[in-house]
């Protein structure tokens, strides 16, 4: 539990999957990519929902920045 903790820690602070394999102390990424698929699926979907959010809204904030 506590290895899943610090990895998403790691992720979430921008570390590379090579990073925390090495943390982590797996002897091949391989390992630590199929033991965490689900946090970085998670991750790539939240990425995706972030793009989608940015692109409906810059219309709107591209207005704001040219009305002041």
């Amino acid at each position: 539990m506590l290895s899943i903790v610090l990895f998403i820690l790691l992720f979430e602070a921008g570390a590379s999957l090579k990073q925390v394999q090495e943390r982590l102390g797996h002897a091949n990424i391989k390992t630590t990519m199929n033991v965490y698929a689900h946090v970085t699926k998670e991750a790539k979907e939240e990425t995706a929902l972030l793009f989608a959010d940015y692109m409906e809204n810059k219309d709107s904030l591209n207005q704001k920045d040219t009305s002041q």
